[in-house]
């Protein structure tokens, strides 16, 4: 392999090194954003908090547009 193939070769794995550092720190991101909310969530008990707090933690840091959330009152079945 000559000079030039080598410095080819080096460019297409750093390009590979590049995407894969780029994945990694989104992933990382949305599981640091993850944990926060959960964190956030479970340190209040009064529901619209709980609510109101995931879900513009979760609408903010993942790009989404609309979101709900279901919830079930065990005792009631409601």
């Amino acid at each position: 392999m000559d000079l030039r193939e080598e410095v080819e070769t080096l460019r297409a794995s750093l390009r590979r090194a590049e995407t894969v550092q780029h994945e990694l720190d989104r992933r990382v991101f949305h599981l640091k954003t993850l944990y926060d909310v959960s964190k956030d969530i479970f340190g209040s008990v009064v529901s619209e908090t709980i609510l109101r707090n995931f879900l513009l933690m979760t609408l903010g840091n993942f790009g989404v547009i609309e979101g709900f959330v279901a919830m079930l009152d065990r005792p009631s079945r409601r």
